[in-house]
């Protein structure tokens, strides 16, 4: 877990929009939208390998054998990708005659069709891997697609 920064003035550590703007098949796995990648895992050392009271970023490498200060979820107000699911359904009785009705029904998962974006490798919240060259860049995107189900039934 890596400590924060306290000599770090931006109140953003989010860098290139929401997270998945832009977002393309091409480019998944290539943008990184949180910034203060670490490069090297030298204890104390900030962004650029420098001490972390002269450096810019937002973390820094907590000192050897100690644990680092980040909260485990929420630092800098970062939260996960969103995941937005919308599921409907739609029922309708028809009045055949007496004693028998037909019910048509239609089921719909994921109407408004989102996309979900996140990273395979354990959860995206701060310290999921801070020393990692992908750290903040999103590989993976749902391949939900919205589907339809119709059914019918007769009730006597």
């Amino acid at each position: 877990m890596p400590d924060l920064n306290p000599s770090y003035l931006g109140h953003n550590v989010r860098i290139d929009g929401k997270w998945g703007a832009g977002a393309t098949a091409l480019s998944l796995g290539t943008t990184s939208y949180v910034a203060g990648y670490i490069s090297n895992s030298t204890p104390g050392d900030g962004v650029g390998g420098v001490p972390c009271a002269a450096s810019s970023g937002p973390f820094c490498n907590s000192q050897a054998y100690e644990i680092g200060d980040a909260p485990r979820t929420g630092a800098f107000g970062l939260r996960s990708p969103s995941s937005f699911r919308l599921t409907s359904g739609l029922r309708r009785t028809f009045d055949i005659r007496e004693g028998l009705k037909f019910i048509f029904g239609v089921d719909c998962q994921n109407v408004t069709n989102a996309v979900t974006f996140g990273i395979n490798a354990g959860n995206l919240e701060i310290p999921a891997g801070v020393n990692t060259a992908t750290f903040g860049t999103l590989n993976y995107a749902s391949s939900d697609s919205r589907d339809f189900q119709l059914s019918g039934r007769l009730s006597f």
